[in-house]
């Protein structure tokens, strides 16, 4: 009969379980490039080539992985939002835009004059925000 030490099945089984964990993690990293590829099919701006090329394996992964996390399998949409032109309540003679949800026209503007931006910048936590009107 063969005298088998105890803490030898377990580092079988220990031995087993890192191979199996290196095996699917080297599966990942060949898959990742093609799902990456599969993320930015639809974008309209390279990232890849502003940054100088394609992402590493690893990157790729941590860019599709955050994004399906983020996002799922949400599509944006291409088509932008109806908009309506209003006189200010607060401000007289400036317009506002908004989103038209009712489908009813807004006030049509008719004037030579090159319209004015507003914009705000919103400091948070480490992060901002930036809304132009």
């Amino acid at each position: 009969m063969i005298d088998v030490q105890p803490w030898a099945p377990a580092l079988t089984i220990l031995a087993s379980i890192v191979t199996a964990a290196y095996v699917a993690w080297r599966l990942v990293l060949l898959l990742a490039p093609g799902l990456y590829r599969g993320m930015i099919k639809n974008n309209t701006i390279s990232v890849d080539d502003f940054v100088g090329g394609p992402p590493s394996p690893t990157s790729a992964f941590k860019s599709w992985f955050l994004n399906r996390l983020n996002v799922g399998t949400r599509v944006a949409k291409k088509e932008g939002y109806p908009l309506k032109t209003e006189d200010s309540d607060k401000v007289a003679g400036l317009k506002v835009t908004s989103r038209n949800e009712t489908g009813k026209e807004g006030v049509a503007t008719t004037s030579d004059n090159p319209p004015v931006v507003v914009g705000t910048i919103r400091m948070g936590f480490g992060h901002h925000r930036i809304a132009y009107a």
